[in-house]
C-alpha cells in the first residue's frame, strides 16, 4: 500500500517563471546612458507589463496589492487548470472573478469586450482599459484579470479599501463557484485551523468550558504537558500569561492556549478548596485531535470515529489493542461508528481499512490528472484475527468514512448497518497560495469502491437499513423475511448505478434514504449488538450484499 500522492506545488512556480520570460521588463546593469533606461523600463511598466493598458493616469500611490496580486491569482489559475477533475478555462474562471466586482463595487461597469476590458465609473471619470488576453494560458488571463482589477481599485475607493484577504476570498469564491461543492478557497484564518486539524497543533493537552472566571479544565489528556505541569480537572484558568481570561470568551483563551511547541504558556490557576491562585508554567507540544472514542460492552469493542486526520488509524489500532487486552474471556467483535463522520485524511480511511483486511482492493481513484489515477490493495495482517464486525453509517457519514465503509463491506470483511451514506466521494487536494497564506482546495479525483461503483453523489447502501425502524428486531425481522435475491437485487442496482444520471441516483437513493431516528434508544446499535451475537444472521448478511464481479465504471 502507499499513500496517496498529491499534485507537484511547483507548476504555478513554473509557469510564473515563463510568464516573467513572455514579459520582461529589466534593463542593462551597466549603460552609459542609464537614466535613460530607467526611463524607458518605467513606460515599459505602464504598458507591455501592465496589461497595455489604455487610458491609465499616472498616480503617486501605489496600491499595496500591486505586487502579490498578479503571483497569486496566476497560481491560482494554474492551480485549477492544472489539477481540478474537470477541464475549466482560465477564461471561464476570470470572467466569473470579474463578475464578481459587482457585488464590490455597484458604481463601476466592467465591458468584457472581445478585445478589451472596460472599466467605467458612473459619474464619468476617464475610464480604464486592460488588453484581453489573445491565449488560453493561466499566465496571461491571470495577469490581465490583476491589472484590470487594479484598475477598478483605482476608480473605485470603495474598492480600494478592501484588503487583500477580503478580495481574494470574493474572487476565488466567484472562481471556486464555477466548480464543484466541495472545491472552496480558504482564506489566513480558516487555513490556520484546517492545518491544525489535519496536522495538529501547539497545545498544552486539555479539554476546557466556559467559565466565569475564565475556563474551567474539563479533562486533562495523559502524557502531555499539561498533565507533566500537574493540572487538574476542575482547576479554573483565571489568567494566562499575565492576562486575564474573565469574560473574553471560550475561543479566545483557547487561541491564547496554543502557540508555538517551543514556547510555554503560564497559567494563573484558580484551585477547589484553595483560596489564592497559582501560576503554573506549561510547555506546549504538538497536539493533534482525537478522533477515535473506544468503550467496551462486555466483549464487544466499539469504536467511534468522528474524523480523520494523521493519527486516526494509528489510535484506532491501539483501541482495538486495548479492547483485546481486556475483553473477558474473550473479544467477540467490534462496531465501527461512523455515523455523522464527514471524512478527513484520506491516507487514513485506507489505512484503517488495511488494519482490517488481509487482502483485496480498498480504493480506487481516478481524475484527469495522471497522478489522480490510484490502486490502493490492502497488505496482509489483519489486528482483530478476522472477528465480526459491524459499520454503522448515516447520511451524514461522508468521503474517508465512506472508504471505511465500502472497502470493509465489498470485501465482504463487515455488516454495514444504517442508512445510505452521503455520497461525497470525491478526494481534495490542498494546495498553499503564497505570499498570502491561504489554500485552495480543489477536487482532483472520485473514488471508486472496491467492486467498481463510483461513490460520489450517491453513497454506501447499508446490509442492514434501519431507517425509519423504531426498534431492530423489526429491522432485521423485515430483512430475514425477504428472500436473499431481493437483498441482491438492491445492491446490484447501487453498484451498476451511473453516477453521472440524476435519476438512476436518486433510485438508488430511495433504496435506504436517511430519516431521523424515530422511538427510544439506539437502533443502529441495538441492530450490531444483535448481528454479532448471532453468527448465523453475520453470515447471512454477508452473504446477500457480497459481490459477486466487479462492476465496469460507467
Amino acid at each position: 500500500m502507499s499513500p496517496v500522492a498529491f499534485p507537484d506545488r511547483g507548476i504555478g512556480d513554473r509557469v510564473l517563471t515563463m510568464f516573467r520570460r513572455e514579459h520582461p521588463c529589466s534593463f542593462p546593469s551597466s549603460h552609459p546612458c542609464l537614466y535613460g533606461w530607467v526611463v524607458l523600463c518605467a513606460v515599459m511598466l505602464l504598458t507591455a507589463c501592465s496589461g497595455m493598458q489604455a487610458g491609465q493616469r499616472n498616480t503617486a500611490r501605489v496600491d499595496p496589492l500591486a505586487t502579490d496580486l498578479r503571483a497569486i491569482l496566476v497560481m491560482g489559475l494554474t492551480d485549477i487548470h492544472s489539477v481540478y477533475i474537470e477541464d475549466i478555462s482560465p477564461e471561464t474562471l476570470s470572467l466569473a472573478a470579474l463578475r464578481a466586482l459587482d457585488g464590490l463595487a455597484p458604481d463601476l461597469s466592467i465591458d468584457t469586450g472581445k478585445e478589451l476590458f472596460r472599466i467605467a465609473r458612473a459619474d464619468g471619470a476617464p475610464p480604464q482599459e486592460v488588453r484581453r488576453p489573445s491565449g488560453a494560458s493561466p499566465a496571461s488571463w491571470g495577469g490581465a484579470l490583476a491589472e484590470a482589477i487594479l484598475a477598478a481599485r483605482r476608480l473605485s475607493p470603495k474598492l480600494a479599501a478592501l484588503d487583500g484577504e477580503a478580495l481574494y476570498t470574493a474572487l476565488f469564491g466567484a472562481m471556486t463557484d464555477q466548480l464543484d461543492r466541495f472545491s472552496r478557497y480558504a482564506g489566513r484564518d480558516a487555513t490556520r485551523a484546517n492545518r491544525a486539524e489535519r496536522e495538529g497543533y501547539g497545545g498544552i493537552g486539555v479539554t476546557i468550558r466556559s467559565h466565569p472566571e475564565g475556563a474551567l479544565i474539563e479533562a486533562v489528556d495523559a502524557d502531555t504537558p499539561a498533565a507533566a505541569a500537574g493540572l487538574a480537572v476542575d482547576d479554573v484558568i483565571v489568567a494566562i500569561d499575565d492576562t486575564p481570561m474573565a469574560g473574553r470568551g471560550l475561543a479566545t483563551v483557547a487561541e491564547r492556549l496554543r502557540g508555538p511547541v517551543e514556547v510555554s504558556v503560564t497559567l494563573t490557576i484558580r484551585r477547589q478548596g484553595i483560596d489564592p491562585t497559582q501560576d503554573v508554567e506549561v510547555g506546549r507540544t504538538r497536539i493533534v485531535p482525537n478522533t477515535v472514542q473506544f468503550s467496551m460492552e462486555g466483549g464487544l469493542a466499539v469504536v467511534r470515529l468522528t474524523g480523520f486526520n494523521r493519527l486516526t488509524a494509528k489510535r484506532m489500532a491501539e483501541a482495538l489493542a486495548r479492547a483485546q487486552s481486556i475483553a473477558r474471556p474473550r473479544l467477540v467483535g467490534a462496531v465501527l461508528d461512523l455515523r455523522g463522520n464527514l471524512g478527513g485524511v484520506v491516507d487514513q480511511a485506507i489505512e484503517a481499512a488495511d488494519l482490517l483486511l488481509d487482502k483485496g482492493i480498498i480504493l480506487e481513484t481516478y481524475g484527469r490528472h495522471p497522478r489522480s489515477r490510484q490502486h490502493f490493495e490492502a497488505e496482509p495482517g489483519d489486528v482483530t484475527g478476522g472477528l465480526p464486525i459491524v459499520v454503522l453509517i448515516d447520511g451524514a457519514s461522508a468521503s474517508s468514512a465512506e472508504i471505511l465503509a465500502s472497502a470493509l463491506q465489498d470485501n465482504d470483511r463487515a455488516v454495514v448497518v444504517g442508512a445510505t451514506s452521503f455520497g461525497k466521494g470525491s478526494v481534495q487536494t490542498v494546495l498553499p497560495l503564497e505570499p498570502n497564506d491561504a489554500e485552495l482546495i480543489l477536487t482532483w479525483a472520485e473514488f471508486v469502491a472496491p467492486s467498481g461503483y463510483a461513490l460520489n453523489h450517491v453513497g454506501v447502501l447499508p446490509s442492514l437499513c434501519t431507517a425509519g425502524r423504531t426498534n431492530a428486531q423489526a429491522a432485521l425481522r423485515s430483512a430475514l423475511a425477504n428472500d436473499a435475491q431481493v437483498l441482491r437485487r438492491a445492491f446490484a442496482i447501487r453498484r451498476a448505478t451511473d453516477n453521472r444520471n440524476p435519476e438512476a441516483r436518486r433510485r438508488a437513493q430511495a433504496l435506504c434514504p436517511w430519516q431521523p431516528a424515530v422511538g427510544e434508544g439506539d437502533v443502529d446499535m441495538d441492530a450490531a449488538r444483535a448481528i454479532i451475537q448471532s453468527p448465523a444472521v453475520y453470515q447471512a448478511l454477508r452473504s446477500a450484499t457480497r459481490p459477486e464481479v466487479r462492476a465496469e465504471m460507467p
